[in-house]
């Protein structure tokens, strides 16, 4: 201001003005400032009312603020707290957690959001924590230390490994069941697959997972429509006994899809259970209820049978004897009576070819009387004489037994069959009724080699196999032919009584309904038949080490 060039009345009326001025800007800083204290404590109030702990630090790594709950853990005053580092308050190990994550922040200059351990000084345990850390800068840009808010995260820990150990669990007990379980979306892409279904495809589940069903499932391909269906319409999908073929073998499955019914969630769970044991079960017992109805119904039909065919067998041998034998002193007399002559007679009953229906009259007797005694022995329990047994001789005999019997060579010759061996040496001495097992096993070979001849199998063999299961402790035959196989339902039905395939006249139906009821009603064990059309046909009998 120019005080030389003003008059003094200006000068006073510029000071004045200026002093005014002075005044005005002076209340305006107090009261900035009396807002600025104001402001302070309220973020102070809010601060120190938070539940998480809030600090700040030097780039030395010493406080310089601090609020409430951080405090109160600490156990200290904010004056105490003031300068110290974290060497000087928590364990070595701890100090290197905090250190880490603050150089983090230091050369980055970012965010920085993680889980780590916190020590609570005051309880001297630890805690799991949630920490958010963020530079502080100077106002040249420069960082000048760190700001950390961090909370307890216990319980939220607590829960989350309460989930984690539920959904362990569960995992466990899906992966541990022996039903394949797999899970779709609606659009049937894999969204679970358990160990069952890694087992039965070879695929990981890892593998499987976004694949479309029907590319890592094949036999599910004409599933699909019923997949997509059950999750629109949230039923559930169930097929009882579906049929699978796996190579040579056929298996059956009870299928069943359960929609999921959750929100925001559509897909299905599909489970595949393997019921053809279950299948085989029920059809042995069905086997063993149609033996034991029919073995009392055997018995009394043969015995009824028996009688008038003995007289029918005996009076046909009877009038053959005397239409045809020309010296037989009766006839010649009772011809004179009537004035005929017996040659006569016989020239007109050959002319007439009565011989030979007489003839067919015994052999249709005969066969009668087989079927009965088939039946009766299919009826009688016998005393059964168990005695410990070389099955692998009892097979050999067997075997030149089949290969010398006039009814196999009649028809085919059972020597241009090769007959292939695999015994297991190391299996013991087995509990058997000798005669009855060479039966079993003289029928078996029987029937495979009429499906071999009648087949026109070139090159026809059959492999006989013994094996010792020593988990199940049982011996197991196999009698198997590479001949034309059975079909699935000829299988159902192979060991019912007085069922055969076999031309009328050949065959009686017995034959592996004795063999069956010797197996499984004499010695305890099992007779099974596997085959397909085309492919052979295996029959296996399973006999109890420990009767």
């Amino acid at each position: 201001m120019d005080f030389k060039t003003k008059a003094p009345n200006t000068i006073i009326s510029d000071l004045q003005r200026e002093n005014s001025s002075l005044i005005n800007r002076i209340t305006e800083l107090e009261n900035q400032l009396t807002e600025l204290k104001e402001s302070e404590s309220i973020y102070k109030s809010l601060v120190d009312l938070m539940p998480q702990r809030l600090l700040r630090k030097d780039n030395d790594g010493r406080i310089t603020f601090a609020n409430r709950a951080y405090l109160d853990e600490l156990g200290l005053s904010f004056e105490e707290a003031q300068g110290k580092s974290d060497e000087e308050l928590f364990p070595p190990h701890f100090v290197d957690i905090y250190k880490n994550a603050d150089a983090e922040v230091h050369d980055t200059q970012n965010v920085v959001d993680v889980e780590e351990d916190h020590w609570l000084l005051k309880e001297n345990r630890r805690i799991p924590v949630q920490v958010v850390k963020a530079p502080i800068y100077n106002d040249d840009g420069s960082v000048k230390g760190v700001q950390a808010i961090f909370w307890d995260i216990s319980t939220r820990k607590k829960a989350e490994n309460e989930l984690q150990q539920l959904q362990d669990y569960l995992f466990n007990i899906i992966e541990s069941m022996p039903s394949v379980l797999i899970g779709v979306d609606k659009e049937c892409r894999v969204t679970q697959w358990n160990r069952s279904a890694e087992n039965l495809t070879g695929i990981q589940a890892d593998e499987a997972r976004g694949e479309m069903i029907s590319r890592v499932f094949p036999s599910l391909a004409s599933d699909m429509d019923k997949i997509v269906e059950s999750i629109k319409t949230c039923q559930v999908m169930h097929e009882q006994k579906k049929r699978r073929h796996d190579g040579s073998q056929v298996y059956y499955e009870d299928l069943t899809i359960f929609p999921i019914i959750a929100e925001e969630i559509e897909g299905a769970v599909i489970r595949i259970d393997n019921v053809t044991e279950k299948i085989r079960l029920e059809e042995m017992m069905i086997q063993s209820d149609k033996m034991l109805s029919i073995g009392g119904l055997a018995a009394g039909i043969a015995h009824e049978i028996n009688n008038p065919l003995a007289g029918m067998i005996q009076s046909a041998a009877v009038i053959s004897k005397r239409l045809t034998d020309l010296d037989l002193l009766s006839s010649q007399k009772t011809a004179r009576e009537i004035g005929i002559e017996l040659s006569d007679i016989k020239a007109f009953m050959e002319k007439r070819e009565i011989p030979r229906m007489i003839e067919n009259i015994d052999q249709a007797g005969q066969r009668i009387a087989d079927i009965v005694h088939n039946m009766l022995s299919f009826a009688r329990k016998s005393d059964l004489q168990f005695t410990s047994e070389n099955l692998k001789l009892i097979i050999e005999q067997t075997i030149d037994l089949a290969a010398t019997d006039y009814n196999l060579k009649k028809k085919y010759d059972f020597k241009s069959i090769l007959i292939k061996r695999e015994y297991d040496e190391s299996i013991p001495l087995v509990p058997c009724d000798r005669t009855k097992i060479q039966q079993v096993i003289f029928n078996l070979l029987g029937n495979s080699s009429q499906a071999l001849f009648n087949g026109g199998t070139d090159n026809p063999e059959i492999s006989i196999r013994v094996r010792l299961n020593s988990e199940k402790d049982m011996v197991e035959i196999e009698v198997e032919d590479n001949g034309p196989g059975i079909d699935e339902l000829v299988q159902k039905r192979i060991f019912e009584p007085f069922y055969t395939t076999k031309p009328e006249g050949v065959g009686t139906g017995l034959g592996l309904s004795i063999c069956y009821y010797i197996i499984t009603e004499n010695h305890k064990g099992e007779l099974l038949v596997h085959s397909k059309p085309g492919s052979g046909a295996r029959f296996v009998i399973v006999l109890p080490l420990d009767v």
